[in-house]
């Protein structure tokens, strides 16, 4: 699975610089399951996607969706394990350890941007 690093472009934050992109249909169903923790700085972009759930999880995220232009258009802070969260017009769901989005002044309708690998998207 190739590493990223997510920048919040409204607040100039960087939201994690070794973010995982899953964009296969097994790492999406693996999603963060087996993992203890997710240290600061880490994450998961599940690309396509617009639910998730913390079933077999041990620990609470933060769980951000974002459309295809990687605005964000729902943010669920601390969700605990045990839940499902669904946004049906979101395309990708970042997922960062909890108090990410609040420490990095993330909110509905701010833009992210992916950088790594070869290119710098959107």
């Amino acid at each position: 699975m190739r590493q990223v690093t997510i920048v919040n472009c409204d607040s100039t934050m960087i939201m994690g610089d070794c973010v995982g992109v899953a964009e296969t249909k097994v790492e999406r169903v693996k999603g963060l399951l087996g993992t203890q923790c997710l240290p600061c700085g880490h994450g998961l972009l599940l690309r396509p996607c617009s639910g998730v759930h913390t079933f077999g999880m041990r620990y609470a995220i933060d769980v951000i969706f974002l459309d295809e232009e990687y605005r964000v258009i729902e943010i669920v802070h601390d969700m605990r394990p045990m839940r499902i969260a669904r946004c049906y017009t979101g395309s990708m769901v970042l997922e960062l350890p909890t108090g990410t989005a609040e420490k990095t002044c993330t909110q509905v309708g701010h833009r992210l941007m992916e950088y790594g690998g070869d290119a710098v998207l959107p």
